[in-house]
Formats: structure tokens, C-alpha cells, sequence
């Protein structure tokens, strides 16, 4: 039963009081309508009050409009494994602001997945602060950081961790359960979603009978049935050709509104540049570079110049007059591959 908890726990169920435990029982009690039901009882007894008092307590409200949502103060994460130490982040110094949409980027085992895990209070840092709306989320239990991310916290996952015996709008609304939401009004709040992503003819199908397009915009609308402050999406377009991951960072710009903040984790450089209102770079735990980029709408617009500047460097300029110039290094062993991921 390994494999069922873990896809049930990556489902969307990282706000379920009682974790993955929970989320298993409606995994295997068959993929029905029952299960959603399980879900809504469930959640009328769980302790409301105090789920409420966290989602205010860090919603928009709470901070100044000027705020960033989301402040990292040298922030470290160490793990051991047995005698050894790991290293993952170290001395980690960033902000996010309201209505931005900021793209991470960097190698592999560079720590940009251990630094989502921070910001989505999955985990917490060894040393320094990580503030959401100035709040120390560090500071909360275990069980509060749950109700947290449950009212706070929207996940879009590389691979998609839909239920496949559930439609697209059971997928939706059993995330929307789990956060907290009545069972009344549900459903249409699940398929204006699904509406949103263009999926309105799908919503009744069978997530296993999706394309890999249509299952990631399936999991951008459960990420967004509970409203949330910050959105995290984990290579969201890693498993999708270009046009449909064009589409999906499209639908994710359009989220950075309304106080939101939106974070991709990518190794695609272009769409970095082309969608990100900044783009940070980390490299073995540590944050190389933070760029801040052209407006959204600018750079989609804008011509962007190449030119070769020998085997290791290529140079791109973004917008028109002085723009912006981001210069790529890549090792000339990866000239036909992915590039590297430094950054000048």
C-alpha cells in the first residue's frame, strides 16, 4: 500500500489534519462519490476556530499592502545522514512581493526543491527566519503549519498526483474539501475553475483519461480552490512540449494578482525569462543571483536577440532600447543539451 499513501499524500492533501493517514482512507475507500462525502463529514469536525484564526491571521489582510508575502533571512537547511552532514541551503537571503511571479532556477541538487519545501512550510530551516507576511511560520506547531498551508498554500506538482478514479472536478473539489470549504457551492466554485484552465468539457472525464496537458491544468485548478496567498508549482512544465508549457505558465502569471505571489521552480531558462518578473538562481544551496526582469506583458512582446559569444556563453536581450541582458553559461558539453545554469 506503499504507493497508494504516497500518491494520496502528494494529492493535495498536505493541509489534511492527520496528514497522509487521512488522505490514504479516502484513497482506498474507491474513488466515489463516498470519498468526497468522507471528505465534507470530515471536515465539519475538525476545529474550525482555529483554522480560522491561522488563514486570517496570514491572509492579505494581516500586512501592509507593501509587504512582501514571503521573507527569507538567512535561511540554512542541514540534514544527516548518519556521520554526514548535508548541506542543502545555506545563508539563503531573499523576498517575494504581492503580485509577482518569480521563477528558481538552477541544476540538479542545487537545493531549489528543499527551498520549495520551506516556502510551502513542508518543512522548516535549521537556522535564520522565513516569514509569510511577516508572520514566522517556524514558530507554529506542526499541526498549525498544516492548517497553514490547507488555507494559504496552493501545490501544482511535476507529475501532475491527480487521483486517476476521480473526474477532474472530483480531483478539485476533494483538495477544496480537505482545505476546509462546505460541501454547498463546492461543485461550481471546482468547474468556474476547470472553466478557468479551459477544461470545462473535461470536467467529467476520468483524470487517467487526460493528456499530460489537460492533468496539468487539472492540478492548477486544485491549486487553486482554496484562494490561495502563495502558489508553489514544482516544474510544472517539465512533462509538457512547449506549447501546452507555454499555456500553463500563462495561466500562472495571470494568478500573480490580487496580493498573490506565484513560485516555479524550472530549469527552462527562456520561460524563466519570458514569464518571471524575477528569476533567482541558486547553485550548490546558495542563491547565485537574483535578477529582476521586464514587466510580463513587456517581455511577451518584446524581441528577443541571440548571439553566440563562443562555446560557453550566450547572450540574450530581452525588450526594446536598453531591455534587459541575461547572459547563460553552458559547458561546451551540453551544446546540444539542456544548458548550464549560470548566470552573469
Amino acid at each position: 500500500m506503499r504507493r497508494e499513501k504516497y500518491v494520496a499524500a502528494n494529492a493535495g492533501f498536505h493541509g489534511c489534519p492527520g496528514g497522509p493517514r487521512r488522505a490514504h482512507s479516502f484513497y482506498v475507500a474507491g474513488f466515489t462519490e463516498g470519498c468526497l462525502r468522507a471528505a465534507y463529514s470530515w471536515c465539519e469536525r475538525v476545529e474550525m476556530k482555529t483554522r480560522d484564526a491561522i488563514r486570517l491571521a496570514t491572509r492579505p489582510g494581516s500586512a501592509t499592502a507593501a509587504a512582501p508575502v514571503l521573507a527569507l533571512q538567512d535561511v540554512s537547511k542541514t540534514y544527516t545522514r548518519g556521520r554526514i552532514i548535508v548541506e542543502a541551503l545555506c545563508g539563503v537571503t531573499m523576498t517575494v512581493e504581492p503580485n509577482r511571479l518569480v521563477a528558481i532556477v538552477g541544476p540538479s541538487g542545487s537545493g531549489k526543491s528543499t527551498l520549495l519545501n520551506l516556502l510551502g512550510a513542508l518543512d522548516v530551516p535549521t537556522g535564520g527566519r522565513l516569514l509569510f507576511d511577516g508572520r514566522d511560520i517556524a514558530a507554529l506547531s506542526e499541526k498549525e503549519r498544516t492548517r497553514f498551508r490547507a488555507g494559504n498554500v496552493g501545490f501544482i506538482f511535476q507529475f501532475f498526483n491527480l487521483l486517476p478514479g476521480l473526474t477532474s472536478i472530483q480531483n478539485v473539489e476533494l483538495a477544496g474539501a480537505i482545505a476546509g470549504m462546505g460541501a454547498k457551492g463546492l461543485r461550481a466554485s471546482a468547474r468556474a475553475l476547470l472553466d478557468l484552465v479551459g477544461l470545462e468539457e473535461q470536467a467529467d472525464m476520468l483524470a487517467r483519461d487526460l493528456s499530460g496537458g489537460q492533468m496539468q491544468r487539472v492540478a492548477v485548478a486544485r491549486a487553486l480552490i482554496n484562494d490561495p496567498r502563495l502558489i508553489l508549482a514544482d516544474e510544472p512544465t517539465g512533462n509538457l512540449d512547449r506549447h501546452n508549457a507555454e499555456e500553463i505558465l500563462k495561466l500562472l502569471r495571470e494568478r500573480a494578482v490580487d496580493g498573490r505571489a506565484v513560485i516555479v521552480v524550472t530549469h527552462d531558462q527562456s520561460l524563466a525569462v519570458r514569464y518571471a518578473d524575477e528569476v533567482i538562481s541558486l547553485l550548490d544551496g546558495r542563491v547565485e543571483a537574483a535578477d529582476r526582469l521586464a514587466a510580463a506583458d513587456e517581455v511577451s512582446d518584446a524581441s528577443v536577440a541571440r548571439r553566440e559569444l563562443g562555446s560557453r556563453e550566450v547572450e540574450f536581450k530581452v525588450g526594446s532600447g536598453e531591455g534587459l541582458t541575461v547572459r547563460i553559461t553552458c559547458s561546451p558539453a551540453r551544446d546540444h543539451g539542456a544548458p548550464g545554469m549560470g548566470r552573469q
